[in-house]
């Protein structure tokens, strides 16, 4: 059985008030007060002498629970029960041992004595509690930190970049799973155990947003694709949204088409794209290209080291697949020892690519997805619905909220996953004709508005040109700022990409990173300190 919200409302408030009954009887309170939302919470934090400030922190999911357990820690200790084994009892029982105690051995109020509790909780465990609520609230309804794991949104973000993503711009959304262990995704480290449990899901619900989200703007979301998980428990991508509700999209040779005009490219962003390069018999130099390109010609040693091929790679005598990024085509076209640079583009049909033998042999490889391994086909068998390519694909349409349309063989295909794994529908097609929650249908109109999310890195993506829309619920917020990038190609201090460090996202015109100011600033002050504590001693 699984709880909704207002299952859940209820068994806490009715769990709250057995617990918190006779404590307030002991202490002269009126009872009905432990049945009184909001107001038997300002009562509890009376009896424990903490600010009422807190009361917000009771009613944000997961921290509430954090809250419950300090708040039941600190209920058993103003009445003087201040063994562990009354606290771990209470706990297991979910607080019913608290009240039994209470009931059963009428315990004097004697207040807070915080020597006592000092004794007993030290100084880390107090100071550890609040700095994993306080965490929890940042991290659930302002900013999170994420780490770019794979290499699809080169050269924008780069692997390697530290990031905080703003969970205000598009409005923050509210814990989905409110039964959670703070501060973790879906998994335990290290034990592999889930950090959740599926016995309560709240709805979709979002706070107030700054703005909507954007066209070209660079988006967290949660993974449509994990179904087997809740939403908010869905690993996080960060893509390119090149598409809004409304939008109708296509990609000719590489280029995004919104509404049949190029959607241009972002300024902070530097799309990369491969290229097939004839060199004129000598080899490209390893070291130019990391310096001059940021390109990684990786040795097999590094290949197989770092678990990919790099950005260059030989496909026969003087022949290579490079990827290039936007800034650096040109200048690298320029190289004595380049011959000739195509770009490698993906025709609709696999049948009919053009070029040297190599490049169709490339083109025909399992390095590029068939029509198959692409939505919608993905989802409807082995018999493509539509022959198109990463290159060359659609157009399709990405539905707003309150979109209708016509239930046909093609837009079966297109929103079949959108209406029964995002919407909850069931949707069959029988003989022809379709059916929607056992009715027969026609049309169907749309609950969420749809995103499309490419990389920048726009061949070695894996993207909705692979498995479809993103659902609005699945947004997870606004990369705003990189404090931190490592090459992991590179050794020592030169690891750490300056260049990149404390610049912002999005803006317009070049990133400026502000790491050297903030680094002599903090040796200044670090100097300051230790002057500081030497004339002090001196004294």
């Amino acid at each position: 059985m699984q709880l909704n919200l207002w299952q859940y409302w209820v068994v806490v408030e009715i769990l709250s008030t057995v617990v918190l009954w006779p404590f307030f009887v002991l202490k002269g309170r009126p009872s009905w007060q432990a049945a009184v939302p909001f107001l038997k919470t300002w009562v509890m934090l009376d009896l424990t002498e903490r600010p009422k400030g807190w009361m917000l922190l009771y009613w944000i999911p997961v921290v509430n629970h954090v809250m419950y357990l300090i708040s039941l820690y600190e209920l058993l200790h103003v009445f003087g029960k201040r063994k562990w084994a009354d606290f771990g009892l209470s706990v297991v029982t979910l607080g019913l041992y608290a009240a039994w105690l209470a009931f059963k051995e009428k315990p004097a109020y004697i207040g807070k004595n915080k020597e006592a509790m000092h004794r007993q909780l030290g100084e880390l465990l107090p100071a550890g509690l609040f700095a994993v609520v306080a965490a929890s609230v940042i991290r659930a309804f302002g900013f999170e930190a994420y780490t770019i794991p794979t290499s699809s949104m080169e050269k924008s973000l780069m692997v390697g970049d530290f990031l905080f993503v703003s969970k205000l711009h598009y409005g923050s959304r509210l814990p989905m799973t409110p039964l959670s262990l703070p501060l973790l995704h879906a998994e335990v480290p290290f034990l592999k155990v889930p950090s959740f449990s599926r016995a309560v899901a709240f709805p979709y619900l979002r706070t107030p947003r700054l703005h909507p989200v954007r066209r070209n703007e660079s988006v967290v979301f949660n993974y449509p694709m994990e179904s087997d998980l809740p939403v908010d428990k869905r690993a996080n991508y960060v893509k390119r949204c090149v598409g809004i509700p409304g939008d109708s999209l296509r990609v000719v040779d590489g280029q995004v088409l919104i509404d049949g005009a190029p959607l241009p490219t972002p300024p902070r962003a530097d799309p990369q794209m491969m290229w097939y390069v004839e060199a004129n018999g000598t080899q490209f130099n390893r070291k130019e290209l990391k310096e001059r390109f940021d390109m990684n010609y990786l040795t097999q040693e590094e290949q197989q080291k770092f678990q990919e091929p790099g950005d260059v790679l030989m496909i026969g005598a003087n022949h290579y697949i490079t990827t290039l990024s936007q800034s650096a085509t040109e200048e690298f076209k320029q190289l004595p020892n380049v011959v000739s640079a195509l770009p490698i583009l993906a025709p609709a049909h696999p049948d009919s690519a053009q070029g040297p033998d190599l490049l169709k042999a490339y083109l025909n490889s399992p390095y590029v997805p068939h029509p198959s391994e692409l939505f919608p086909n993905t989802f409807h068998g082995e018999a493509p619905v539509i022959m198109h390519s990463r290159d060359n694909f659609g157009p399709i349409y990405l539905p707003k909220a309150g979109d209708r349309v016509e239930l046909n063989k093609l837009n079966y295909a297109l929103y079949h996953r959108a209406i029964t794994v995002y919407e909850g529908h069931e949707l069959e097609q029988k003989d022809g004709a379709y059916w929607l929650d056992g009715a027969p249908a026609t049309h169907y109109t749309f609950a969420q508005n749809y995103y499309w999310m490419m990389g920048d890195n726009r061949q070695n993506s894996l993207d909705s040109r692979f498995w479809g829309y993103v659902p609005e619920d699945h947004i997870v917020g606004k990369p705003v700022f990189v404090w931190m990038s490592l090459d992991k190609f590179r050794q020592g201090f030169d690891k750490v990409r300056t260049e990149r460090v404390f610049t912002t996202v999005h803006g317009k015109g070049k990133p400026v990173s502000y790491f050297w100011p903030v680094f002599g600033l903090g040796l200044v002050a670090y100097g300051w300190s230790v002057f500081r504590r030497r004339k002090t001693a001196k004294a």
